[in-house]
Parts: structure tokens; C-alpha cells; sequence
């Protein structure tokens, strides 16, 4: 008998949406699953709604009340409390299609006890789930250097199998990292996990005023990454990646310590070092402009 997965889900004034993902639950095919929600302190309807919800659709949902520290803790503290097994990250404003959680299962099960990571892409929609475009495909393979400074897929999209899940578990850090899809990339990718890219979408990503992300692929979001550089938050972000990360490190296999000690020491020592760490983004404009926000200080 195939595990049940866990649907983790983050919530925090999700009212608008959180109805249409609900919906979309309850037709997804394949393996069983129940849903683990973590409401970070709504004052809307969101927590009836899921009340609701759970009231009628027979299945094993269940509401915690989550940390109050944002859209990464809460995923986090999401991880922590799910029981042993797969699990799903889940944004209450999405729409999945049918058949995302057994695609995703497939795809993991050839890997059998070793930690693996499903994600992919996304169908970006607008607010009224119109199809817009679809989310960027990565250029390279995915790898520790490129989780350094990038995360690969949207948090949405990921899947992990069992010891996928055991061992993101194992390496909760006490502090939230600045992005949880992110942290969860670079834990797989640095401590010999599998990261399984699906091309196909397997769920509507809707863009709205109030997305915690958003579509990378937007003007708006490369004219955020620009002023990220710029203003040193990049820089932040990235002391908040490599804080939490630091919890992984017993696992992390060698070659991974030793890059991530590069990369550290890169980050004060300039262009120079940022480019013998071997980070770098999908890409090469990217990864250029990497270079010279290191030569500036700014990573």
C-alpha cells in the first residue's frame, strides 16, 4: 500500500482564494492524502472556510496554529509537525490539477529509500485563472552550486518522498531561512538528494496583488531581483539561507561542506572568490550579475 501524503498548507488571509484550491483537492487522483493546514493568525474567514471544508469532505484535515513569524516559518513549522511520510507544499491560492500528486509520486517512487525532491513548473494564471504563460525552464541540471544563489522551482510544485521528507526534518534549523523552497533545494542538492524537475505543469499558479512570491518570470520580479542586488537584501537573504542551512551540515556530503565553506569565504573576499566557489545561477546574465554585486559587496 502506497503512503498517504501530507498536503501542507500555509495559511494567512486566504478568504479570496483558498475556496478554488480547496475544490481542487478533492479531485486530485492517485494516492491518498490528508492536509495538515498552519494558519499564521487570519482575523478573515479563511479558518471557517477551512472548518467548513473539513466538515464535508471526509478526509483527514487538520488546523494548527502556526508561529506568526511569516510565509517561510510557518512552512516550516508545517514540516515539523507533519507525521512521517511524503509530503506537499501547498499555497492556498493555487489550483492543482488532477493528477499533480500521483505524477509526482511516479516520478519519486524509482528512487525508493533514497531522499528525492519532486518540482516543476507552473501554468501562471491571472487572478481569474486565465492562463498567461508558463513558468521559466531551467537551463542546467539541477546542483548544490546553483542552490547556493538560486532556488530551482516554486515551492508550490514540490513533492518529497518519504526520506525526502525525514531528511528536510532532520535538518530544521531553529531559524527560519528567508525562503523554505529555497532551504529545501539546497538541503537535497548539498546532502545527496535526488531533485526531480517535471516540465509539465502540474498546477495553476495565480499572480494577484497580494502573492507572498510571485511569477519570476514577470518584469516587476527581475526589477525586484535588480533592486535586491542593489540594496544589499539579496545579501541578507542569503546570510539567512546560509545560517539555517548550517543545520544540514552533518549530512551534507564533503564536496558540499567544502563548497559551502567556499562560498562563505567568497562572499568577503569579492569577485574572485564568489567565482572559485562555483556558484551560480541558471543563467549566465545571472550569474554575471552575481559577480558584480560580489565585486560590490553586495552578496
Amino acid at each position: 500500500m502506497r503512503d498517504t501524503v501530507t498536503i501542507l498548507l500555509a495559511l494567512y488571509q486566504g478568504e479570496t482564494y483558498l475556496p478554488a484550491q480547496l475544490s481542487s483537492l478533492l479531485r486530485l487522483t492517485g494516492p491518498r492524502w490528508r492536509l495538515l493546514v498552519s494558519d499564521d493568525g487570519s482575523d478573515d474567514d479563511g479558518p471557517a472556510l477551512l472548518h467548513r471544508f473539513a466538515t464535508r469532505a471526509g478526509r483527514d484535515i487538520r488546523l494548527i496554529d502556526g508561529p506568526g513569524q511569516g510565509h517561510a516559518a510557518n512552512f516550516m513549522h508545517l514540516l515539523g509537525q507533519a507525521p512521517p511520510g511524503p509530503v506537499a507544499f501547498c499555497d492556498q491560492d493555487d489550483v492543482w490539477f488532477p493528477d499533480k500528486l500521483d505524477r509526482a509520486m511516479q516520478a519519486l517512487a524509482p528512487l525508493g529509500d533514497r531522499p528525492g525532491m519532486y518540482c516543476g513548473r507552473s501554468c501562471v494564471t491571472a487572478a481569474d485563472l486565465s492562463p498567461t504563460h508558463l513558468s521559466r525552464l531551467p537551463r542546467l541540471s539541477p546542483s548544490f552550486g546553483n542552490a547556493l544563489v538560486q532556488s530551482l522551482a516554486g515551492g508550490n510544485t514540490i513533492v518529497l518522498n518519504r526520506a525526502g521528507a525525514d531528511l528536510l526534518r532532520r535538518c530544521l534549523p531553529r531559524t527560519a531561512p528567508a525562503a523554505h523552497d529555497w532551504w529545501a533545494y539546497q538541503v537535497m542538492t548539498g546532502c545527496n538528494g535526488s531533485v526531480l524537475y517535471d516540465p509539465q505543469p502540474a498546477l495553476a499558479y495565480r499572480q494577484h496583488g497580494n502573492n507572498a512570491v510571485g511569477d519570476n518570470r514577470a518584469v516587476s520580479a527581475r526589477a525586484k531581483r535588480g533592486l535586491a542586488l542593489l540594496t544589499g537584501r539579496f545579501r541578507a537573504d542569503v546570510e539567512r539561507q546560509m545560517f539555517a542551512l548550517n543545520a544540514a551540515r552533518p549530512w551534507m556530503t564533503p564536496d558540499a561542506r567544502a563548497q559551502m565553506d567556499r562560498f562563505i569565504a567568497g562572499r568577503a573576499s569579492g569577485a574572485t572568490g564568489f567565482w572559485r566557489s562555483g556558484a551560480h545561477r541558471q543563467g549566465m546574465g545571472g550569474t554575471l550579475a552575481l559577480g558584480v554585486a560580489a565585486a560590490l559587496g553586495r552578496i
